[in-house]
């Protein structure tokens, strides 16, 4: 029924983040280990199973009160897709407020030339099948656009810092006013509409988004500058070492 590959999450994460540990740098799942190993190695399945309503406002009663989760594990059949045809949309009291290219690690000239139609398409696809469908009125969701136009929903995330606001900045987004001509898919200019937005040159290439699980969180965090104490506590490491090896040489 599932062809033999399957993409596994739990009721709100994938193990985007651990698909470096899999053959071929995947989330594809061909044999039971498959899953596994991909559970087991992401940060993004800890903290559904650990924190899952962090930053949320209303947490099913309160901050303090326990609630019983009833974990699913969900594998869907595995479909190849082209990441150029990936867009992330942010949904604010029932409007899009942005759309953003997914990948941010590429380029794409297509994008640029068919941003007006991929909005369009977007709009058309959000009034018709989402738009006061959906039991919230802030969301987030994704969608794969073919390159004949048609359009499938991928996923619904929560429109909160947990999930990944890629070329927006949170900040913005709970900030932004929808456009007044963004409900209509037939608007003259879409793509401004939406504040859709993509990479738009080489020189701004993004490394990809879940390098930084690839490497130890210590060796992260001084090379991004985001624990400075761990930086200076290093510069002092590696001036003690200089010092040391230039102790040696003198006294040879």
């Amino acid at each position: 029924m599932l062809g033999g590959a399957v993409f596994p999450k739990l009721n709100w994460s994938s193990p985007r983040d651990a698909s470096w540990m899999a053959f071929g740098n995947t989330l594809k799942c061909t044999a039971p280990e498959d899953v596994y190993l991909l559970l087991k190695s992401s940060d993004f399945i800890v903290h559904d199973l650990t924190q899952p309503f962090l930053f949320c406002d209303h947490e099913s009663g309160g901050a303090d009160k326990e609630v019983d989760i009833q974990y699913d594990l969900v594998l869907r059949k595995w479909h190849t897709i082209d990441g150029v045809g990936e867009f992330r949309c942010f949904v604010k009291d029932d409007d899009i407020v942005g759309v953003s290219q997914r990948d941010m690690s590429k380029h794409h000239d297509v994008i640029d030339k068919s941003k007006q139609d991929i909005c369009q398409d977007i709009l058309h696809f959000f009034h018709s099948k989402i738009q006061e469908k959906f039991d919230d009125d802030s969301y987030v969701f994704d969608v794969y656009r073919t390159k004949t136009g048609k359009v499938y929903l991928i996923d619904f995330n929560p429109f909160g810092p947990v999930t990944d606001s890629l070329l927006f900045s949170w900040e913005e987004l709970q900030t932004k006013l929808p456009e007044e001509d963004n409900t209509d898919p037939n608007c003259e200019n879409p793509s401004e509409a939406l504040d859709f937005r993509s990479v738009p040159h080489y020189s701004q290439v993004l490394p990809p988004a879940f390098s930084r699980y690839r490497v130890p969180t210590d060796v992260y965090d001084v090379a991004t500058g985001q624990d400075p104490d761990k930086l200076v506590d290093f510069l002092k490491l590696t001036n003690e070492q200089q010092k040391a090896e230039l102790s040696s040489d003198d006294e040879r």
